[in-house]
């Protein structure tokens, strides 16, 4: 630094608005566990630049776990290049249409003797979701009857059905992608599996996908009055999806839980949530330390899939809606894992399958463990293995089983009879070995995996904390002076 510069003073300290201290101060990290922010991975280095990430937290390109055959590691590999195909900054909108184009092309094989019936669902136009106009509940969503020739035409035609909402981060993938997996749970599951298209960010930005979401499953349980419309009772249908489907059925059952009297729905049999997308900010630990194994990536580089999400949240240039546009990550329908647990109002019996080496683990274990702690949810936590691994299902033996898990937790749910307080809660590990050993976790075998963010001395919690001081302040500015701020930005 030159002499004649005069040292810059550090920047005052803004201390916490009142109410932010007690909402500071009612936290327990014993029970419920506040969910922490991670660290920024941009660090100054000796010469004073910024480095986008550390070498500590790079992934590790093709590294594949010991216990994983040549074929698994060959996938895995597989998806990691193609994910980082897609994570540089010279990624654009043209570009991100045409690797969609490519995706269905190729997407997964099903079985030749696997039916598929197109489909045309109507959204609804008297459900207007906030942060959505008249306009956007128009028109039609593309869907697919997946069905497999059953032993019995009764089995096949029966009155239980799966509404299956593929994952894809919300912005790729489609119901022609996830093919291999859905056929293969109306095989086993005995009955139909319906697959929608929904909208697909950036073009189209929340809640427009969850509307699509809500009116599919309209559709099937409070049709239009309209001639050859069946209409299924809601217990006997599944909702199940993956990743981005995943955390997208958990939201529709939110708000189904919230809104859906209002509009004469109600809660499906139940959910099947196959490594759900439960936080979009990232802030539990298993996202970086499982990096070394998972293919999903660590820092989103690219126009499309930034860190601030805003390819699903949206964004414009009005500094305040930008601000609560930064807001919305955080939110129960976006984010379930920031969702609040209603004893009067349950969710449905819920099975949760998640990888043990992949990123989004700890979310999943945090929802079930100590955020929805009086759902009947089991939880299944598959050894060594990543994100959706039921995708590999026709090369691994773990990956079909876990579909069949699924499947016959379909049937059970769905059967005449079946109350949901027979369901108990219990999480479950499975070894990848032959047999498929089931382990009951304990409490505190569960604890040592979120050992991290249950520390209050931790990293993450210490960072979280100073997080969440800024957004509370911001919450309350923006609801104290919004015209102050939007005129500070103007004279910017």
């Amino acid at each position: 630094m030159s002499s004649s510069e005069p040292p810059q003073p550090p920047p005052p300290q803004q201390p916490p608005p009142t109410e932010v201290r007690k909402k500071l101060s009612s936290w327990s990290f014993s029970g419920s566990f506040p969910i922490p922010r991670l660290p920024s991975t941009r660090q100054n280095s000796e010469d004073g630049s910024t480095n986008a990430t550390t070498k500590k937290d790079k992934k590790e390109p093709g590294h594949k776990h010991p216990s994983w055959p040549a074929l698994l590691s060959g996938g895995v590999g597989a998806l990691r290049f193609f994910m980082d195909s897609l994570n540089t900054p010279t990624v654009d909108y043209s570009t991100f249409r045409r690797v969609r184009k490519v995706i269905n092309m190729g997407a997964s094989p099903s079985h030749p003797s696997t039916r598929i019936a197109k489909d045309y669902i109507p959204r609804l136009d008297d459900i207007i979701l906030d942060h959505m106009e008249l306009k956007d509940a128009t028109g039609q969503i593309k869907s697919e009857w997946v069905s497999f020739p059953q032993d019995s035409p009764a089995e096949e035609d029966n009155d239980r059905i799966i509404m299956y909402v593929h994952g894809g981060a919300y912005c790729l993938c489609s119901r022609k992608t996830h093919r291999g997996i859905t056929w293969k749970l109306a095989k086993y599951a005995k009955c139909k599996v319906l697959v929608f298209d929904y909208r697909l960010a950036p073009e189209h930005v929340f809640p427009l996908a969850l509307h699509d979401a809500i009116s599919v499953y309209s559709f099937l349980t409070n049709p239009p009055p309209l001639p050859g419309l069946k209409k299924y009772d809601p217990s006997k249908v599944v909702i199940m999806g993956d990743s981005a489907g995943g955390g997208l059925a958990l939201a529709l059952c939110l708000w189904i839980r919230d809104h859906g009297p209002e509009h004469r729905l109600k809660m499906p049999g139940g959910m099947g949530l196959l490594s759900p997308w439960m936080d979009l900010s990232h802030s539990m630990p298993s996202f970086r330390s499982n990096g070394k194994w998972d293919y999903l990536p660590d820092k989103v580089k690219d126009k499309i899939l930034n860190e601030n999400r805003n390819h699903y949240v949206g964004a414009n240039h009005c500094f305040v809606a930008l601000r609560q546009r930064q807001l919305i990550p955080h939110k129960p329908l976006v984010s379930p894992l920031f969702a609040t647990e209603s004893t009067t109002s349950p969710l449905p019996p819920t099975l949760i399958q998640v990888g043990e080496c992949e990123r989004l683990r700890d979310e999943n274990l945090a929802f079930a463990s100590t955020k929805f702690i009086n759902t009947p949810i089991e939880l299944e936590l598959y050894d060594a293995m990543i994100h959706v691994f039921q995708l590999f299902n026709t090369v691994y033996p773990l990956a079909d089983h876990a579909l069949q898990k699924l499947a016959a937790f379909a049937i059970r749910v769905g059967a005449d009879g079946f109350l949901a307080k027979d369901f108990d809660r219990k999480m479950t590990r499975i070894s990848n070995k032959d047999g498929f050993d089931e382990k009951i976790l304990s409490k505190e075998e569960v604890d040592a995996y979120l050992k991290p963010a249950l520390s209050e001395d931790s990293p993450e919690s210490i960072v979280y904390l100073s997080n969440q001081v800024n957004q509370l302040i911001l919450e309350d500015s923006l609801k104290a002076e919004p015209e102050k701020i939007l005129d500070d930005d103007e004279d910017d």
